[in-house]
């Protein structure tokens, strides 16, 4: 610690003593205490949500209950004035459809009040106002409302079904403003009129305010108290912890004068050891743990001149293995093809990097005549050494089989033979092997639970997936294996790769993911092969960021020209 003027400030063990005295006795007190005053403004948090909550619930319902009540009242008044249309209209079988729109009593039947504000009305099947409260509307034809009031139009053309129905609608007032209503409208029988109840919807929801109201008051009522009670538990738990930070310092003071002394004594051979004189004898005898520390302290010299004698051997050693380990990474590095061949007009580029000084990713180019060539990309199970050891033993079983007369899975099956018979460790490795015939411009190949190539089509511009169909080699000692094979046209790009592209994570814990890549490969289509993989090795940079390589990466882009 510092003083604001650069020099450090020093304490004295008894006041370190008090310190951290008061810090152990404080620290458990002030999480307890905190944990105590959370969990109480927590319920009191719940308490007022809950009272909220069942209010807000209330309201949903009374909202819903209201609404479906002045519905019910609506339709029924529709029906109720229709009816009594109904019977006016069977009493007086003279009056015809004109003398019916003229006729003063009809005309008061079918105007009545529903609600505060609502009321029925009356509309001819060509929706024409016959009979309304507002004698100005008597004969407007409502269909003109189509662009100014689309919700009410779409009612009425529904009003010229047989059926009655209802629903909802905008409608703007004498002031211009715009409010929600209900309408439920139902025909008379024996005539080609309809019955339209209406009336605005917020007079169902009266009854709601008052409800709020009262709720909003419970809550405020409810918060304020549960405010009250936490400031009484603040003011108590302040007036504890005074209390125990003043007996702590009594105590702490009383214990120090006992310590001190000793420890200054140890602190001064400690610091002789800390300068490199480890054979500093230190002679302490308090006859208490102190004197223990003494003892500790020189059994500590001791062990720490033998540490430092093996650290000196393990640096040794390591720098030993490290340098094995590079040449063992130039060893691998030799297995992989270090020129690109020339195969007929397919343009060719790879890409192999280990996840740690060796890895277990391995490809492989191998002319079988002017017109073929294999082509084989391989991921051992694991990584590190181990992994390395079997790459090798994989790739040289690979070469050693001479691929003219054999399919692809031919020459898998050879291979996994001789390593299941034989390889003891568990280990596997998936392996894709393909022919390339340059004059009838094919792709044979075999799978054996390898990530399936990518096949970018030119024309038509689409992605072909060359499936896996077996096991890995080395899990069995017999595995089934199909041989497939595709036709391959200028502008194509074939993309074998191994999961440590697909499954490179980034710092979100994403994977980058055959998509991602897929992606690219549309996108640069028209690159070169050695562009191509470039452009994939910038994107799984900017992509995984600063999280570390996880697992081997292998990429071979072939380029049909």
């Amino acid at each position: 610690m510092k003083t604001r003027h650069g020099k450090r400030l020093r304490l004295s063990i008894r006041i370190k003593l008090l310190l951290s005295f008061l810090a152990l006795s404080a620290l458990p007190l002030l999480i307890f205490g905190y944990m105590g005053l959370s969990d109480l403004q927590s319920m009191g948090n719940y308490a007022v949500h809950t009272t909220f909550e069942l209010g807000e619930s209330a309201i949903s319902d009374s909202t819903r209950a209201l609404k479906d009540l002045g519905k019910a009242i609506i339709k029924e008044k529709a029906e109720d004035v229709a009816r009594q249309m109904e019977i006016y209209v069977s009493a007086h079988p003279q009056l015809n459809q004109e003398e019916l729109r003229q006729d003063e009593v009809l005309a008061r039947i079918a105007v009545q009040p529903v609600g505060k504000t609502g009321y029925t009305s009356v509309l001819d099947s060509n929706g024409i106002n016959v009979f309304h409260y507002n004698q100005k509307l008597i004969g407007v034809d409502l269909n003109e409302l189509k662009n100014t009031l689309p919700d009410f139009y779409v009612l009425l053309q529904n009003m010229k079904s047989p059926r009655a129905g209802d629903g909802y609608y905008k409608w703007k007032d004498a002031d211009g403003a715009i409010r929600d209503k209900y309408l439920y409208h139902v025909p008379v029988e024996g005539t080609n009129l309809r019955i339209a109840a209406t009336t605005y919807i917020d007079e169902f929801l009266e009854p709601i305010k008052e409800t709020k109201q009262k709720i909003a008051q419970t809550t405020a009522d409810t918060t304020g108290k549960i405010s009250t009670y936490i400031r009484k538990d603040k003011i108590i738990f302040l007036g504890g912890s005074l209390v125990m930070a003043a007996v702590v310092c009594v105590i702490s003071l009383m214990l120090s004068r006992r310590i001190t002394t000793p420890i200054l004594r140890l602190v001064s051979e400690t610091e002789a050891i800390g300068s490199g004189k480890l054979d500093s004898k230190i002679d302490i005898y308090t006859g208490d743990e102190i004197e223990k520390l003494a003892v500790s302290f020189k059994r500590m010299s001791v062990r720490l001149k033998e540490h430092i004698r093996r650290l000196q051997e393990t640096t040794a050693v390591k720098e030993r293995l490290q340098r094995e380990l590079e040449i063992a990474k130039g060893i691998q590095q030799n297995f992989l093809p270090t020129v690109m061949p020339m195969i007929g007009r397919i343009d060719v580029a790879a890409f192999s990097l280990p996840a740690r000084e060796v890895g277990g990713d391995f490809y492989d180019f191998i002319p079988i005549n002017k017109d073929k060539w294999a082509i084989e990309i391989g991921d051992v199970s694991g990584k590190g050494i181990p992994a390395a050891i079997f790459m090798a033993l994989s790739q040289t079983l690979i070469r050693s089989i001479d691929p003219a007369n054999l399919t692809s899975s031919q020459i898998i099956k050879q291979v996994n033979k001789i390593i299941a018979s034989e390889a003891k460790s568990g280990m596997f490795v998936t392996l894709f092997y393909a022919i390339v015939d340059t004059e009838k411009m094919t792709l044979g190949y075999s799978n054996a639970g390898h990530n399936p190539p990518l096949v970018m089509r030119k024309e038509p511009s689409d992605i072909v997936l060359l499936k896996a169909h077996g096991f890995p080699v080395g899990v069995f000692k017999d595995i089934e294996l199909h041989d497939d094979k595709i036709k391959i046209s200028p502008g194509d790009v074939i993309v074998f790769y191994t999961d440590g592209i697909t499954e490179a994570i980034n710092t979100k814990r994403e994977q980058f993911g055959e998509g991602r890549l897929t992606g690219l490969i549309r996108e640069n289509q028209h690159l070169s092969a050695q562009e191509v993989v470039k452009k994939v090795l910038e994107a799984m940079e900017v992509f995984t960021g600063k999280e570390p390589q996880f697992d081997d990466i292998t990429l071979i882009v072939l380029k049909i020209v």
